[in-house]
């Protein structure tokens, strides 16, 4: 990818997402409490279930939507979500 393109599209993402430190701050911020009961794990340098992980994707997309509509975080976040419940129904039935 040229620069020019690079350029571009970063301020596209920019202008849907806003200022990418401030987008990742709300990223961070919401994760955390998902990572909080896990923060053993992280220390060990051990795998997260799989069920969180989709629910940190699925935090990402709303944190997305807060600034403006766009019909990809919506159906992203179906599918996150579903992955998320599907995978800690099964961790929790076993």
């Amino acid at each position: 990818m040229s620069d020019t393109d690079l350029n571009a599209l970063r301020a596209d993402r920019q202008e849907v997402y806003g200022e990418p430190i401030e987008n990742h701050r709300g990223i961070a911020q919401m994760w955390a409490c998902l990572l909080q009961p896990h923060a053993d794990k992280v220390a060990r340098m051990e795998p997260l279930p799989h069920h969180v992980v989709a629910l940190m994707m699925t935090a990402l997309k709303l944190n997305r939507m807060r600034r403006r509509f766009k019909q990809d975080n919506y159906d992203d976040l179906r599918v996150y979500l579903g992955f998320a419940e599907e995978w800690q129904k099964q961790t929790e039935t076993k």
